[in-house]
């Protein structure tokens, strides 16, 4: 697909999503697509950020959103990790985030979509304690989630947080979900790193 092409598949959706928008912005999930249509499309700063004002003012509720526009924001798309952080501590002013839970899945997306030498405690501004202030409340909102308690140990592991990587690694036990890993912070690689088991 040349760029022209995938410039032209990107208008043409926009045209469809403008004329859709008296109905179909009813559901948030119409701002999220605008929001991926503007990321891909190239929008500037003040345009994009528009949208998303007003998607979080219509439906502040919508996680996915905050997400988008972390991801929007990011240096894989012109950004800056300190733009990042603005809106990652922004968010801890908002109701639904008020327990830093999504300043951790602001994060918890971003360090996703980077390469495997990423060091999200290092390379970006994220922090730490702030992070894990957010995955307990978390966990205190889905104490069942097995998914996020394995995603609290692995980042436990990247942030060299022993004490807190054992105790959650003795809850997961077994129950260790690859997907939440990644190789080079696997819980074989943090088990030996941190808890000095071969």
């Amino acid at each position: 697909m040349t760029g022209s092409t995938f410039e032209d598949r990107i208008s043409r959706a926009n045209e469809v999503l403008v004329k859709s928008k008296h109905r179909a912005s009813r559901s948030p999930l119409w701002y999220q697509i605008q929001l991926g249509i503007a990321r891909d499309a190239g929008w500037d700063h003040k345009r994009y950020r528009a949208v998303f004002e007003e998607a979080t003012h219509r439906f502040p509720w919508y996680v996915p959103l905050y997400l988008w526009a972390a991801n929007y924001l990011s240096p894989k798309w012109g950004g800056s990790y300190e733009a990042v952080d603005a809106l990652a501590r922004r968010t801890t002013e908002l109701p639904l985030g008020a327990d830093y839970s999504l300043y951790t899945r602001v994060y918890w997306h971003v360090t996703g979509g980077e390469e495997l030498t990423f060091e999200p405690f290092q390379d970006s501004l994220a922090s730490w304690p702030l992070m894990k202030a957010g995955f307990e409340g978390l966990m205190k909102r889905y104490p069942k989630s097995a998914w996020n308690l394995n995603a609290f140990a692995y980042f436990a592991c990247r942030a060299d947080d022993g004490s807190t990587y054992g105790a959650l690694r003795a809850r997961i036990g077994r129950n260790v979900m690859p997907n939440a890993w990644v190789s080079n912070h696997s819980t074989e690689v943090c088990d030996e790193r941190l808890l000095g088991h071969t």
